[in-house]
Parts: structure tokens; sequence; C-alpha cells
């Protein structure tokens, strides 16, 4: 865990006020004109910002470079399937927020590829349970990826620290 005080508790969906309504949640509008100008950049940005999360902050929860961040938040560059998937788990985003940014990107959620990888299998379920309960951690993630001799989803291990 980080015991810097600057690095802020991210709430888990159970512990949040319940959204207005899904299309408010996810698109952050009802308005269908203006849900089909979103795009990536957009939505991962309204998501930090209504948790008050930097992209600092988030570069720390995350271990991706601030300067990489910077150019997939910019639009400068197509984030990365692994570092999409390590920004959904340590944002702890509910898996509708998750599938949205998947699809903006147009990429396909891990087990939806190949099912019978062990290390699909963890993403996925590290995915499907960073939103409701605080063991679903970026941390233990890739530590279990690696325990299986499998390609962390980013350099963030026990020793550099953790999302809560």
């Amino acid at each position: 865990m980080i015991n810097d005080l600057h690095t802020p508790q991210i709430l888990l969906f159970s512990e949040q006020e319940e959204p207005q309504s899904y299309e408010i949640y996810v698109y952050g509008t009802d308005d269908l004109v203006e849900q089909h100008k979103d795009s990536f950049c957009l939505a991962l940005c309204r998501y930090l910002d209504e948790i008050h999360i930097s992209q600092k902050t988030l570069a720390r929860l995350t271990g991706i470079a601030p300067s990489t961040l910077s150019r997939y938040l910019s639009g400068k560059r197509k984030m990365q399937y692994d570092c999409l998937c390590a920004v959904c788990i340590a944002l702890r985003l509910h898996p509708c927020r998750q599938r949205y940014l998947f699809s903006l990107l147009m990429y396909a959620l891990p087990c939806y590829q190949d099912f019978r990888k062990a290390d699909k299998n963890i993403i996925m379920a590290y995915l499907d349970g960073c939103a409701f309960n605080n063991r679903y951690t970026l941390t233990a993630c890739n530590e279990q990826l690696k325990a299986i001799h499998a390609k962390p989803l980013t350099h963030l291990t026990s020793a550099k620290g953790d999302s809560v």
C-alpha cells in the first residue's frame, strides 16, 4: 500500500452516491446527440474529474508514465490495451463504464478474446471485481499475473505501491 497522504482513497461502487441514471453515469448526459459526440478522452477525463484524480495521481496509481498518460488523455495516442485494463482497475470503474471505454477504443474485454487463457481470466476477474471489493487492486492483479509467468498490466507491484 502507498503510505502517501496525498494518494486518494477511491470508493467502491457501493460506497458512492447512487447514479441519477445509467446515461448520465456512463455518458455524462442523457442527450443522445451529446452521447454520440463523446470520445475516449472526454469520457476518461470526465471519470477522473468526478473522483478528483489528476493525471499525475493516475500515473502513480497505475505505474504508467505521466508523459504517456498525457498523450492518451489528449488523444495524441491510442491507449494501449493493457494500460486501459490497468486504468479501469486502478480507478475501480464500474463494469458499465469499463465496457464503454473499451468500446470507444474498439477493444474487446479480455475473456471475450480468449477465455482459455489464464492471464485473460485473471484480468477479467479484476475488472469484474475492482468496483465492488477492496482486494481487487491493480497491484494484486499484477502479482497474480507474475505468479503464472504472464506479463503484468503495468510495472506497479507491491514493492512500489497500490491503488488504495
